[in-house]
C-alpha cells in the first residue's frame, strides 16, 4: 500500500510541477515570439521609447490603449485594482478570460463593476468574517440617494461588498483549511468564535521563544499613558529581534490612528537609542516592518506580529469596555483581521489583564470575543473552559499501536491538534520533551476527515512537514496481518530519526512514509461473509474448452457434451447475464472473431434450453436464486448496468438488514460501485439503483423518508 501511495505522490507532484513548466514554456514562447520582429512591432517600439524616456512620458492610459496586445503577450496576468482597471480600460473593448477579485470583503459592488463587465468569467475570494469596505466618505445625501434607488432595477442595492453581492447571488466554496499560522493557538479564538472549527495543523513542537501566543503585561504607572504599553512592545520587539535576527518579519498592530502615530514617534526614538536594530527596519525586503491600525491591517501578514491593546483604567482600577471600532456591531471582524496576521507568533502587550475588565457591560460581539482573545493570550488554550479534550482512542487498532509503542518504551501522545484534525498517535522526542519525534496516521480521524486522495494521501502531510513533521501511516490491513512487522518498522523510523544530529535538519526533512518497501504487505481483498465472490468468466470460458460452430462432435468437459451444454454450465455459474454477454461467451468458445449472425444463431437456438430471456434483455437460467456477488479484481470486474435488477435489490436488502438504518440513493451507489470493483459512479448507475429503490417502494418493500433516503419497512 504504502509503495502505491508513495508512487501517487511522486506522480501527482510532477504533474503540478509539468503544470508550471507549460506555463512558463508558454509564457517563453510568447514573449520570444513577440521580439522576433522589434522592428515591425510598433506596440514594442512604444514600450521601448517611453522607458527610455527621462520626461513627457505618455500616461498608462495611453500606453495600455496603444500596446495592449503586446502587454498580454508578455505578461498574460495583470495585478490591477478594480478603479485602475476602470482607468486603463475605459476606451478600451477587451475581455479577460479570468478576472480574479482578492480581498472581496473591502470591495463596494459598484467599484468592482468595470471589473466584472470585462470578465468572461470570475472568481470572487474574500472573507466575510473581516473588513467591510471603508464607509468614511459615505453621507447622509448618500444614503438618501440609495434609498430612492429602485431595488429590482439595482442588482448591487443593499449590499455592503462584493463579496456579499458574490454570496447572494453566486455558489460558493468554502475554504476549510487554514494553513498560515504554525502554531494552532494563533488562530484558535478565530477558528471558535467564527469558523466553526477550520482545519488547523498541529505544529511538530511547542513554541520557543515568542512563538505561538503570548502575553506581556506593561504594568503602567499612570491610568492613562499609553506610553508604557508602547515602550514595552519595542523593548519586546528589540528582544524578538535579537533572538532571530533577520530570518523573520515583525510588525506592530494598534487599535486606532491616534495610537499608530504615537507608536511610529516612539520609534523614531527608540532607534536613535538603538542603531544597531536599524539594518532591520530596512524597507527593501520581501516583508518590512510595518505599524498599523486594525482598519489598514488587512491583507498583511507577518512572521511576529505584536499587538498592542490600551485600555482605559478609571480611579477604580478598573478598565472599561470601551475598545473603540471594537465596540461597533461588526467590531469582530476588525479583531479577528488583527489577531490573524501572525504566521509565527503573536505577542499581545497590553495595561490590563482579564480580570481587571468588566466584560460582562457589553453584548458586543467584538467584546466578547476580545475578551475570549486575552484569556487565551493571558491563561493559554489548555486553560480555556470551552476546550474540547478529545483524547479518546477512534478505534481499537490505534489503542493497540498505541500500547504497543508504549510498552516498547516510547512515549505516545494521542489525538494531537485543537481543531477536527488530529493526528491520531505522535511520539514524544526522549531528546526533548518539547518536541514530537514523529506522527503516526492509523486510518483515523485525519483519514476520514479528507475530501479526497489527494487531500488525504499528499497534502495533509505536506503541510504537516512543513510544519516540521516526520510522518508514517499504518495501514489497518498490514496491522492486523503483522503487527510486530509494523511496529519494528516504526521503531526504525524513529531510530533514524534520533540519529539525525541537528534538530534543524529535522524540521524541513521530508521523510518518507516508506522505509523498506520489501517489508510492507500489501493489501488484499479478502471475501466477505455476507457476499460471496462474482465468478471470472473467462475461467470459466478456458474451463469448458474450444469448441467449433460448424462441428460440434468430439467436444467433452466432464458432463458438458456440446456447445449447448457448455454455454449452459457458464450461464448456471455466473447468473443472470445480458444477451449481448452471452453472444460474447459463445463467440470466445468457438474462437470466433466477432459476434457473427452464426453466433446469434446458435444462441438463439439454444436459449428455451438453457434459461428465459426477460423484457430487459438477461438471459436467466431455470431456478436461479437471484443473490447478490460481489467483485474482487479486474478479471471478475462487472458494471453495473450488467447486473440483473433483482440481484441489486439482493444487494439493497442486505445492506437495509445488515445496517438498520435509513440510507440515500448515493451511498447504496457509493457501496454497489465499491463492491463491483469500479473505481468512479456514472449517472447511469445511480439511475439504475434510482429505478430498483422506486420499484422497491410501489412494491412496498421499502418507504421514501425524505428525498431519496429510504428505510426497510
Amino acid at each position: 500500500m504504502n509503495s502505491n501511495l508513495e508512487l501517487f505522490k511522486t506522480k501527482d507532484k510532477e504533474i503540478n510541477n509539468i503544470a508550471k513548466d507549460r506555463i512558463i514554456m508558454t509564457l517563453d514562447k510568447k514573449i520570444k515570439e513577440s521580439l522576433i520582429f522589434e522592428n515591425t512591432n510598433p506596440q514594442y517600439s512604444i514600450i521601448k521609447r517611453e522607458s527610455a524616456k527621462k520626461r513627457l512620458k505618455m500616461s498608462f492610459k495611453t500606453i495600455f490603449e496603444n500596446a495592449l496586445e503586446f502587454i498580454l503577450n508578455i505578461k498574460p496576468c495583470l495585478m490591477l485594482s478594480p478603479l485602475t482597471v476602470s482607468y486603463l480600460f475605459k476606451d478600451i473593448d477587451y475581455k479577460f478570460d479570468t478576472v480574479i477579485f482578492d480581498e472581496a470583503s473591502q470591495i463596494k459592488p459598484e467599484t468592482a463593476i468595470s471589473s466584472l463587465f470585462r470578465a468572461k468569467q470570475v472568481i470572487i475570494v474574500g472573507d466575510k468574517e473581516q473588513m467591510p469596505p471603508t464607509n468614511f466618505f459615505n453621507t447622509l445625501e448618500n444614503d438618501e440617494v440609495v434609498q430612492k434607488t429602485n431595488i429590482e432595477e439595482d442588482i448591487s442595492s443593499g449590499y455592503e461588498s462584493l463579496l456579499s453581492l458574490a454570496e447572494g447571488n453566486l455558489d460558493s466554496i468554502r475554504l476549510k483549511w487554514h494553513y498560515r499560522s504554525k502554531f494552532e493557538d494563533l488562530i484558535y479564538i478565530s477558528n471558535k468564535f467564527i469558523y466553526n472549527d477550520l482545519i488547523t495543523f498541529p505544529n511538530s513542537k511547542l513554541p520557543k521563544d515568542y512563538e505561538g501566543l503570548r502575553f506581556i503585561y506593561s504594568n503602567p504607572n499612570q491610568q492613562t499613558d499609553e506610553y508604557h504599553t508602547i515602550l514595552k512592545a519595542l523593548q519586546t520587539l528589540k528582544q524578538i529581534i535579537l533572538t532571530y535576527q533577520n530570518k523573520y518579519s515583525f510588525g506592530i498592530v494598534v487599535f486606532n490612528t491616534e495610537i499608530e502615530a504615537k507608536a511610529n514617534e516612539y520609534l523614531d526614538k527608540f532607534l536613535e537609542q538603538n542603531p544597531d536594530l536599524l539594518p532591520f527596519f530596512n524597507e527593501d525586503v520581501k516583508e518590512p516592518f510595518f505599524i498599523k491600525n486594525i482598519e489598514t491591517v488587512q491583507g498583511d501578514e507577518r512572521d511576529f506580529i505584536i499587538f498592542i491593546i490600551n485600555g482605559k483604567i478609571n480611579k477604580n482600577n478598573r478598565v472599561g469596555v470601551v475598545f473603540g471600532e471594537i465596540n461597533k456591531q461588526n467590531g469582530y471582524k476588525r479583531l479577528n483581521v488583527a489577531i490573524s496576521r501572525a504566521k509565527r507568533g503573536m505577542i499581545v502587550v497590553s495595561n490590563f489583564k482579564h480580570n481587571d475588565v468588566d466584560w460582562f457591560k457589553s453584548e458586543q460581539d467584538g467584546i466578547k470575543m476580545l475578551e475570549k482573545f486575552i484569556k487565551n493570550a493571558e491563561l493559554g488554550v489548555d486553560n480555556l473552559k470551552h476546550l474540547d479534550l478529545d483524547s479518546n482512542f477512534k478505534s481499537a487498532f490505534e489503542q493497540e499501536v498505541y500500547e504497543q509503542l508504549v510498552l516498547k518504551g516510547w512515549k505516545v501522545k494521542k489525538q494531537v491538534g485543537s481543531s477536527e484534525f488530529k493526528i491520531d498517535l505522535v511520539v514524544v522526542d526522549p531528546r526533548n520533551q518539547n518536541k514530537f519525534l514523529l506522527a503516526i496516521e492509523c486510518d483515523g480521524s485525519a483519514f476520514n476527515l479528507a475530501k479526497s486522495t489527494r487531500d488525504r494521501d499528499r497534502l495533509y502531510q505536506q503541510v504537516l512537514e512543513s510544519r516540521g513533521w516526520a510522518f508514517h501511516r499504518i495501514w489497518s490491513t498490514d496491522w492486523f496481518k503483522n503487527p510486530s512487522l509494523q511496529i519494528d518498522l516504526i521503531e526504525e523510523k524513529l531510530n533514524k530519526l534520533l540519529n539525525i544530529n541537528k534538530e534543524n535538519k529535522i524540521e524541513n526533512k521530508i521523510i518518507s512514509n516508506q522505509t523498506n518497501t520489501d517489508k510492507f504487505i500489501k493489501k488484499t481483498n479478502q471475501p466477505t461473509e455476507i457476499f460471496q465472490t462474482y465468478p471470472s468468466i473467462n475461467k470459466l470460458i478456458k474451463q469448458v474448452g474450444y469448441h467449433s460452430l460448424a462441428n460440434q462432435t468430439g467436444f467433452f468437459i466432464k458432463k458438458v457434451s456440446d456447445l449447448e451444454n457448455a454455454t449452459s454450465y457458464i450461464l448456471n455459474q455466473i447468473g443472470p447475464l445480458l444477451l449481448t454477454s452471452v453472444y460474447k461467451i459463445v463467440r470466445d468458445i468457438t474462437k470466433q472473431q466477432r459476434v457473427s449472425d452464426t453466433v446469434k444463431l446458435a444462441v438463439s437456438r439454444m436459449i428455451s434450453s438453457i434459461g428465459t430471456l426477460d423484457k430487459d434483455q438477461f438471459l436467466i437460467p431455470y431456478g436461479w436464486e437471484f443473490k447478490f456477488r460481489q467483485s474482487t479484481n479486474n478479471d471478475n470486474k462487472r458494471s453495473i448496468s450488467e447486473i440483473h435488477d433483482k440481484e441489486i435489490k439482493h444487494f439493497i436488502l442486505t445492506i437495509f438488514k445488515t445496517n438498520n438504518m435509513a440510507i440515500s440513493t448515493t451511498d447504496f451507489t457509493k457501496e454497489l460501485t465499491l463492491k463491483t470493483y469500479n473505481k468512479s459512479i456514472s449517472q447511469n448507475s445511480i439511475d439504475k439503483i434510482q429505478h430498483v429503490l422506486d420499484q422497491m417502494v410501489k412494491d412496498k418493500i421499502i418507504v421514501e423518508e425524505i428525498k431519496n433516503v429510504y428505510r426497510l419497512i
